[in-house]
């Protein structure tokens, strides 16, 4: 058997191989980025594209990418506008996300599982653990983590337990039926980006919040570090690093609330309450008497 071999040029003063060249940032290639109207009036549908200097632009998988809403072409237009003199990738967490939504693999990915892996996290979620050792950080946990999680509890009128043990917090069957309900009012693009704040996050109730429009992206991020802002005020910051990561949650969070929030033309997402969108929602589909009476 032949074995091949690539003849590297060794550097003259060592010996060694050469360093690999540092990643070259690609500079940008674009002078405008256009957003143009996509409508159909075969499937009544109407979607947005960036153009960059009349060229479409394709999401990750090569395809003309196709935002569902004018809102967000708005956003990622400005994302893309912004990137001078190298395109740096980094910076456009809206992009990121909305590459995620247009090219899910529905074989791979689907509601159910979406929603099943939220409330997986609701379960067992940050806000529900109240620390058993320290008093002074469980008394900045109730002050802070009650009032958020009394809202969710008030906003789809469900019962949520918490803990200060090492058992979990007690969610009942019914809570959890209550928030799949809730869940199944959004489409692909809100749950893939509610997804990426409970994983961002670790927390449910906070993703929820936000999606309902209870909280900014801001203060679910910063309720989100209790416990590390609680250490740091004692033991003090590492230097950049606390400041870049929470800027980076900031950031993340508000791109994939922007998608909640904007994911669909119709306004009636965030101009209805939650149990209000429900009742919208079964009537629309004719659902049985029982199902509409639950919600009235």
């Amino acid at each position: 058997m032949l074995k091949l071999t690539r003849r590297m040029k060794m550097r003259p003063d060592t010996g060694l191989a050469p360093k690999p060249e540092p990643f070259a940032a690609r500079k940008r290639f674009y002078k405008n980025v256009k957003i143009i109207t996509n409508e159909s009036n075969v499937l009544k549908t109407r979607t947005y594209s960036l153009a960059m200097d009349n060229r479409n632009l394709r999401s990750a998988s090569g395809t003309m990418m196709e935002i569902p809403s004018y809102p967000l072409a708005l956003a990622a237009a400005a994302e893309w506008d912004q990137q001078h003199p190298y395109i740096n990738k980094a910076s456009m967490p809206l992009f990121s996300i909305m590459n995620l939504c247009h090219d899910y693999d529905p074989t791979m990915k689907n509601k159910e599982g979406i929603i099943e892996e939220i409330i997986r996290y609701l379960r067992t979620d940050t806000l529900l653990y109240r620390e058993f050792q320290n008093q002074d950080l469980a008394d900045i946990q109730n002050e802070k983590w009650g009032p958020a999680t009394k809202q969710l509890m008030d906003m789809l009128d469900i019962e949520l337990g918490t803990t200060n043990t090492f058992s979990p917090p007690v969610v009942s069957q019914s809570a959890q039926d209550q928030v799949q309900l809730y869940l199944e009012t959004f489409n692909m693009w809100d749950l893939i980006a509610l997804e990426r704040i409970v994983m961002t996050l670790k927390s449910s109730v906070l993703a929820l919040l936000c999606a309902a429009r209870e909280i900014t992206a801001e203060e679910a991020v910063d309720l989100s570090l209790v416990e590390l802002d609680f250490q740091t005020s004692r033991w003090g910051e590492v230097e950049w690093h606390h400041g870049v990561e929470r800027q980076d949650l900031y950031a993340k969070t508000a791109a994939a609330t922007m998608i909640v929030h904007h994911a669909s033309e119709s306004q009636e997402s965030f101009e209805l309450s939650p149990l209000e969108r429900l009742k919208a929602v079964a009537n629309e589909m004719e659902i049985n008497a029982p199902f509409v009476q639950k919600f009235a």
